[in-house]
């Protein structure tokens, strides 16, 4: 398969040296395929890290798909030049207009606020509708997951004490699902958060596909919505930057579980990278299902 976006961004040499096959979107001999179409609205402070990481997934797909990204109008980032984003990224209305596969909703630093105080809430809503009516397959990672989660179900989240980090076993109680195919139990996923969806709802409400004690990955089979609230997205240093960057800022934060061994190092066990690329391909291989 090849991957297809605007190559100017830093993540095409990157993926190309991991064996990726990468096209620009705005060939020519590209236009003439047939790919699904995937967009992708980046929440986080440092763009470029997660567009690599989310392209990264997508390539695992068994067919060719086009990828663009778009960022919410009502909200200016601070760490993010706005030329950079005038030549790389949509804007919500822009977005509407088209027709997409699949949509798929990053994560953003705005665990500590209640919903309706996120500066673009109220746009954020529009997505989620737009997106519910549009028909595309859509999928959220970790905050948008629990925002996607209030939106539509009224679950809503709550504060979890110390911060969730760390590398977790996971049990897979529907291992024949779509989604789960070839993923083997139990399934390592890195989590980093300090807040949780009200986790009996999500357990009565919705399909949950991996768990440990608390839900990790669940689905609305219908409406084929996934929700990602661990980061297997990380590359393996993240965590560990993350530790870095908490202690260095004072934060009473505790290391990473299930992750460092006795001298410091990055357990090599701890690799969730191909249960990743399981659940990508298994997911594009969902939403284009009629």
């Amino acid at each position: 398969m090849t991957l297809i976006f605007d190559t100017r961004l830093g993540a095409a040499e990157i993926l190309r040296s991991e064996g990726c096959e990468v096209a620009d979107i705005h060939d020519v001999g590209i236009q003439k395929r047939s790919p699904v179409r995937i967009c992708i609205l980046n929440l986080l402070a440092d763009k470029p890290v997660a567009e690599v990481q989310w392209l990264r997934g997508l390539s695992y797909a068994e067919c060719d798909a086009e990828v663009s990204f778009f960022m919410v109008e009502s909200y200016k980032p601070k760490h993010t030049p706005q030329a950079y984003l005038d030549m790389f990224y949509k804007t919500t209305t822009q977005i509407m207009n088209e027709h997409y596969d699949g949509l798929i909703i990053t994560g953003a630093d705005a665990e500590k606020y209640r919903f309706r105080n996120c500066a673009y809430w109220p746009e954020l809503e529009r997505i989620f509708d737009w997106a519910d009516r549009h028909g595309a397959g859509t999928l959220f990672s970790c905050w948008s997951a629990m925002a996607a989660s209030y939106h539509y179900y009224g679950i809503d989240k709550v504060m979890t004490g110390p911060k969730i980090s760390g590398v977790y076993p996971h049990r897979m109680p529907h291992p024949e699902h779509l989604l789960m195919r070839g993923i083997k139990e139990p399934v390592l996923i890195p989590h980093s958060r300090i807040s949780k969806p009200e986790e009996e709802k999500v357990f009565s409400r919705l399909t949950v596909l991996a768990e440990n004690g608390w839900p990790a990955v669940y689905c609305d089979n219908q409406k084929k919505r996934v929700f990602l609230l661990g980061h297997w997205e990380y590359e393996p240093y993240v965590l560990r930057d993350q530790y870095v960057r908490d202690t260095s800022k004072g934060f009473d934060v505790k290391e990473p579980e299930n992750y460092f061994d006795q001298d410091g190092n990055i357990l090599t066990d701890s690799d969730w990278a191909d249960p990743f690329h399981l659940l990508m391909r298994n997911w594009v291989r969902w939403i284009q299902c009629r």
